[in-house]
């Protein structure tokens, strides 16, 4: 039985986890240019419902966020085939971007990822009826 499958999926969360510390990296130029600021939206900035998902307050929140979205990669996500996991990933992202500005107006700013592994963990889950051994544990 293997304990972990290197798949295409894989590679896409793989590529997902260096694109948050690359974002990380150069937080200071990125931040203001990528994060839901509900001022901007209003202005025509949508792109920022999708991009603040992918940029953090920090370095603790980028690597917690970081550490929770492999974690979720390799129990739940390595199944999908590539093209559900882009779609999925999009989805869970507009998802936490559009409810975040509609349905939290007190937020003048979001970002982070942790929104949008949590609807990765559930379709993960929703989609695996049978997980690897050390998550069944």
């Amino acid at each position: 039985m293997k304990l972990f499958n290197f798949s295409a999926s894989f590679a896409v969360n793989l590529g997902l986890a260096s694109l948050l510390v690359a974002l990380a990296i150069a937080t200071n130029v990125l931040f203001p240019l990528l994060s839901l600021a509900r001022a901007q939206v209003e202005q025509g900035e949508v792109w920022r419902l999708f991009t603040s998902n992918f940029v953090h307050f920090g370095w603790p929140h980028t690597l917690m966020n970081l550490a929770a979205f492999l974690l979720c990669a390799l129990a739940l996500l390595n199944s999908f085939p590539v093209r559900q996991l882009l779609g999925l990933i999009l989805f869970c992202c507009l998802s936490v971007g559009l409810g975040v500005y509609y349905l939290n107006p007190e937020y003048g700013t979001y970002a982070g990822l942790s929104g949008a592994t949590h609807g990765l963990i559930v379709a993960g889950l929703m989609r695996n009826k049978r997980h690897p051994v050390w998550v069944n544990a």
